[in-house]
C-alpha cells in the first residue's frame, strides 16, 4: 500500500504545489493558528495579545495579535507589515537571503485580505514559496516539494520534527543579502 495522499493519477501534476500549500496551512502554517504554537525551550504557548493593531488594509483593529508576529513599517513605503518571528524561521530566512539583521518572514500587504497581518508571506521576497499566494511548479517529473522555509514555520509550532533533507530550497532571492531583503525586487505603483 502506498502511503500519502493521491489527488489523482496522472492529471495532478499541475495541482501538486497547491495541495501542498494547502496541506501546510492544514498542519499549522496559517496566521490562525499561530497563538497556539509553544515555545520550544520553555513548552509554553507563544499566545496572543489583545492591542489595537494597524492592518495592511490601512484599518485599526481591536484584535488578539498572535504573539510571534512582529509588527514593522516599511522604510521605503512607509506600509505597514507583519513578519512571523519564530526562531527556525528567522535562522532560515537569514540564511537564505545571506542578511543576518532579518529578524522574521515578512507578510504580504496585500489589501482585502482574510488577516489583518496579511495571510501568506510576501511574494515579493519569497516568491515560489509554499506559503506564499503563488506557487511555482519546480518539475512536471518530481512531486510537489516543500521548503526550509516552510519546514521551519511548522516544526516553531512545537507539533513537528522537520527532516530538511528533505527540502527543497527555492532560489529566489537566494544570497542576495540585506538589500533585497529590506527593499524588496520592486514597488507596488
Amino acid at each position: 500500500p502506498e502511503r500519502g495522499v493521491r489527488i489523482l493519477p496522472s492529471a495532478s501534476r499541475e495541482y501538486d504545489e497547491y495541495v501542498a500549500t494547502e496541506t501546510a496551512r492544514v498542519l499549522g502554517a496559517s496566521t490562525s493558528l499561530f497563538r497556539h504554537y509553544r515555545n520550544p525551550d520553555t513548552e509554553t504557548p507563544y499566545g496572543a495579545s489583545e492591542m489595537q493593531a494597524d492592518c495592511v488594509d490601512g484599518t485599526t483593529e481591536a484584535i488578539d495579535v498572535p504573539n510571534v508576529i512582529g509588527y514593522n513599517v516599511d522604510q521605503l513605503t512607509g506600509q505597514v507589515y507583519y513578519e512571523v518571528r519564530t526562531p527556525r524561521v528567522a535562522e532560515v530566512v537569514r540564511n537564505h537571503f545571506d542578511c543576518m539583521t532579518m529578524t522574521g518572514a515578512r507578510l504580504d500587504v496585500k489589501k482585502g485580505g482574510m488577516s489583518c497581518f496579511g495571510g501568506f508571506l510576501d511574494d515579493r521576497l519569497f516568491f515560489g514559496e509554499q506559503a506564499s499566494g503563488f506557487q511555482v511548479v519546480t518539475s512536471k517529473n518530481k512531486g510537489p516539494t516543500i521548503s526550509p522555509l516552510t519546514l521551519a514555520l511548522l516544526e516553531d509550532s512545537s507539533w513537528y520534527v522537520a527532516n530538511y533533507t528533505v527540502s527543497t530550497e527555492m532560489s529566489f532571492g537566494r544570497g542576495a543579502g540585506c538589500h533585497f531583503a529590506h527593499g524588496g525586487c520592486a514597488l507596488d505603483e
